[in-house]
């Protein structure tokens, strides 16, 4: 008995980032796996159902998981609408002819704003935070560090805080983790329903955290702070949904590397520490504005508990 021609009803995202992302695609007649053949040895893996295209170029990790859900990763494409278009294939991959659907415009991609945050900066937010509610109020990240147009003349260079003492983070860099690179991540998709979902890259991130005063006693006891405060805290909290604290937090490892201190330059009496701050294996859990753009699959189900909290290791 042929397969009744599938159809589309909608692709979720609908607007998506213009990099390509995970989506679900929702409709009806998606063919579903067949029945692998009776074998000793390893099962082989199962033949594609189903090819989606958008604007003609292959989705890639097109999984099957009804005849009216499948999910995929979207191709990168210039902003603007694209066509989708989905097959159902049979046995050897081919085209199944006539099991075809075509919707125009099924899909918006849009290019990231630089405007909203997004998680990678809300880390730094929360390491300031942190550092704020456990050594001193006066805790600033990097902005800028001349602040005359003949700073190519002047033989120093300083980092303008408000007041003294001061501890400043600096901008962050980053490395590949690629033992994170294995971990799955839960996430709330469905309700109160996690999902296991495999992100597409996870970093190490590094900043260096200077402290600054004109006393060296008090520089010296904020130095002491700032390690006994690294040294109790071994984890980086962030609200997974900084609107909606019921999402819980994210929490990341942290570690502190040696601090010490630096000459001043010129006859400046301030005395400076500096050190780094590590956390392990954060996750790029999407692209600001582009909820899900950075997960390269999702399985199965791992909790219904709605308060559990969400870990990153």
């Amino acid at each position: 008995m042929p397969v009744p021609v599938p159809t589309f009803t909608s692709c979720a995202p609908a607007t998506i980032f213009t990099g390509g992302q995970f989506v679900t695609i929702t409709g009806s007649n998606f063919r579903t796996a067949y029945p692998l053949p009776d074998l000793d040895g390893p099962i082989p893996t199962p033949p594609p159902t189903v090819s989606v295209q958008f604007d003609g170029v292959e989705a890639e990790r097109v999984a099957v998981f009804s005849a009216t859900e499948l999910t995929c990763i979207a191709p990168p494409h210039d902003p603007g609408t694209a066509t989708i278009v989905i097959r159902n294939l049979d046995e050897d991959g081919n085209p199944i002819s006539g099991q075809i659907v075509t919707a125009a415009a099924g899909v918006t991609y849009a290019r990231a704003d630089l405007s909203v945050e997004d998680d990678f900066t809300r880390v730094t937010r929360a390491l300031a935070q942190l550092l704020k509610r456990q050594t001193i109020e006066n805790v600033v990240i990097t902005k800028d560090t001349d602040f005359s147009e003949w700073a190519g003349e002047v033989d120093f260079n300083v980092v303008d805080v408000a007041n003294l003492p001061a501890l400043v983070i600096g901008l962050p860099t980053t490395k590949e983790d690629l033992f994170y690179d294995l971990d799955l991540t839960p996430e709330i998709v469905r309700g109160d329903v996690y999902d296991q979902r495999r992100y597409m890259r996870t970093v190490d991130i590094t900043w260096k955290v200077s402290g600054f005063d004109d006393k060296s006693i008090r520089a010296s006891n904020l130095l002491a702070l700032v390690q006994k405060v690294f040294n109790i805290n071994d984890w980086l909290y962030v609200d997974v949904d900084p609107t909606d604290a019921s999402k819980g937090q994210v929490r990341y490892e942290m570690d502190a590397g040696d601090f010490g201190f630096a000459g001043a330059p010129g006859n400046s009496n301030v005395r400076m520490f500096a050190g780094e701050v590590m956390i392990r294996g954060f996750t790029f859990e999407d692209v600001a504005s582009f909820p899900g753009s950075m997960i390269g699959s999702t399985g199965g189900v791992v909790t219904t508990d709605p308060t559990v909290t969400s870990e990153n290791i």
